[in-house]
């Protein structure tokens, strides 16, 4: 059975942390497999007591411990979930070394909100298309997480005012739109009277006014002087996304893919 990877530390508070995130494993109809690291005589697994979870000790830093995780051939890892305490992630901390890490994975990551709420239910998913490498691929995340957690899918996309834009954005709304038509998942189509570049920033607005809500992206790939100077581009979605979940998906041509 596919799995979602949760890394850990010894500060965590795992009486809210693993039940959450197992009710999102659960939704998925995925197993949640912990691994801790840094975990010297892994005393941390030791300490964590699970019912339905895999946990897994381990004394590499936190992306070998990750990375090792994922490239195992034998745990079907297809997802990583990752809680910003963990590791302190924050816009100017951490941002740059985290995202820069994490574009190497070839299965998508979900930033949990930064506030764990054991009520929280996901209800609505907005998926942005603005025309970004990574969409087509995106997308495929977007319907499955949409048809196993029985939410509101709704695809946003720009007003389309000119040639240059249409060619960006019809050829992938339109496959998205055949994508789900195929799979059999219900979504809404919502035009923003916005420019491309302000799709996604309008779409992080309307998710944090949505409690219940998640966002799925493509994970930027290119690697500029801007990147190294500014930060990613990433740092202002984590700046911005308020108690937003997000799951990024980076474009990659070996991308795992949902199948189910």
């Amino acid at each position: 059975m596919p799995a979602v990877l949760l890394p850990i530390s010894s500060g965590e508070d795992y009486k809210t942390l693993t039940p959450f995130c197992s009710k999102l494993a659960n939704l998925l109809n995925h197993t949640l497999i912990i691994t801790t690291f840094k975990d010297y005589q892994l005393s941390i697994s030791k300490r964590i007591k699970t019912k339905d979870e895999r946990v897994i000790g381990s004394e590499k830093k936190f992306y070998e411990a990750i990375e090792s995780c994922v490239n195992s051939n034998d745990l079907d890892i297809s997802m990583v979930f990752i809680w910003p305490e963990t590791i302190g992630l924050l816009p100017n901390k951490n941002c740059l070394q985290f995202f820069s890490k994490f574009r190497n994975l070839k299965v998508p990551y979900l930033l949990l909100p930064a506030s764990i709420k054991t009520d929280w239910e996901l209800h609505t998913i907005f998926f942005p298309i603005a025309g970004r490498e990574g969409e087509k691929e995106a997308s495929a995340w977007a319907g499955f997480w949409t048809r196993y957690s029985c939410s509101g899918l709704y695809l946003i996309h720009p007003e389309i005012s000119n040639n240059s834009i249409r060619k960006e954005i019809l050829p992938i709304l339109s496959f998205t739109k055949r994508l789900l038509d195929k799979s059999g998942v219900n979504y809404h189509l919502l035009k923003m009277n916005c420019k491309t570049n302000k799709t996604i920033p309008d779409s992080i607005k309307l998710a944090k006014e949505d409690n219940q809500s998640m966002l799925i992206l493509p994970a930027h790939r290119l690697n500029s002087p801007e990147y190294i100077f500014t930060g990613p581009p990433e740092k202002k979605i984590l700046k911005n996304r308020g108690n937003t979940p997000v799951l990024f998906v980076n474009p990659r041509h070996d991308l795992f893919l949902p199948c189910g």
